[in-house]
């Protein structure tokens, strides 16, 4: 466990929130939307499709191994219900995307993510990279390969993250992945450029997180003087990466399909400040109530997708997670 970490079980005050070595306890305010940016640091998520939002100032804030406190009690906002769905099984799963890559065929979508949960033993991995626990029985946690955006002044970050593969050079070769991963750079690209006065994306190389790697490739931009940390995450939340393209036909069809709700599974969750800002895309996470422990993970499907082969992808995902040391 990091230092960080170690700080943060330590603190009596909920919730409790973890951003890489970044880390927050308490509620001293709560905003329903994305407040001014301010010299404080303000905390924040949604929920991957559905009305949880939240933005709040802690009681407690771990900015750089340095306590800052504020004055203060709110009640914090409870989180949308995520533990609802039996397991899927491997029969289900196929029959759920034969069903997306009809509909790929039939030219209703050119992507779609298909997610699935299952219930495990409860397992905590060393390493982990964000922690959210709301109230003592209640923790999202995870092990995420992905930012949504991260900023500096006025310089805004990203990344397109897609594909996936246990061998870099199979996946650079795949015709299949890149397709993928296209549809992610283009749709952050396109998504931004209206915010920036330049933006711009670099090579396409792999990510490794574990035993698997993603292809990647970075994304910069100058954002104009009066473009917000709220509006970057409505503007790209959910990236192709995580819901699918056209997300209008995705939306409707992973509501159709899966029998769970995502939640705060692949959804935003960060900090930001006049000076920066920091927001993860929540996957390779699980949910631990009480001795229960939900796993979440997700996998592209796109025209010449195998459902066995992507069936195989989510254990392997789950596999990472159960890898502890």
């Amino acid at each position: 466990m990091s230092d960080t970490l170690n700080w943060l079980k330590e603190q009596t005050l909920y919730p409790k929130i973890m951003i890489g070595e970044q880390a927050a306890a308490g509620c001293a305010q709560v905003y329903s939307k994305a407040p001014a940016p301010s010299d404080e640091r303000i905390w924040g998520g949604m929920e991957f499709d559905g009305p949880w939002k939240a933005f709040w100032l802690p009681q407690i804030d771990l900015i750089d191994g340095c306590e800052v406190k504020h004055s203060g009690l709110a009640k914090f906002p409870a989180l949308p219900v995520m533990d609802r769905g039996e397991n899927i099984t491997q029969t289900e799963w196929i029959s759920q995307i034969e069903q997306c890559l009809s509909r790929i065929e039939a030219g209703e979508l050119s992507k779609i993510v298909m997610a699935r949960k299952v219930q495990i033993d409860p397992v905590v991995p060393k390493k982990l990279n964000f922690w959210f626990q709301p109230n003592p029985d209640v923790t999202f946690m995870g092990n995420t390969p992905e930012q949504l955006f991260w900023r500096e002044g006025k310089t805004l970050f990203s990344e397109a993250l897609a594909g996936t593969h246990t061998d870099e050079t199979a996946l650079l070769a795949s015709e299949k992945d890149r397709r993928e991963f296209e549809w992610v750079r283009s749709d952050i690209l396109a998504k931004l450029k209206p915010f920036c006065t330049s933006v711009e994306s670099g090579p396409v190389g792999t990510k490794r997180a574990g035993k698997i790697c993603h292809l990647h490739s970075s994304i910069k931009g100058n954002l104009k003087s009066d473009v917000t940390d709220g509006d970057i995450l409505e503007l790209l939340h959910p990236t192709p990466a995580m819901g699918g393209v056209p997300w209008k036909n995705a939306r409707k069809v992973i509501s159709e399909l899966e029998n769970f709700n995502r939640g705060l599974y692949a959804a935003p969750l960060g900090f930001y400040s006049k000076s920066c800002a920091n927001f993860i895309v929540c996957i390779r996470s699980a949910l631990l109530i009480k001795n229960k422990m939900h796993l979440f993970s997700g996998t592209g499907i796109v025209k010449g997708s195998d459902p066995k082969m992507e069936w195989d992808e989510l254990n392997r995902k789950v596999e990472l997670w159960t890898q502890v040391s």
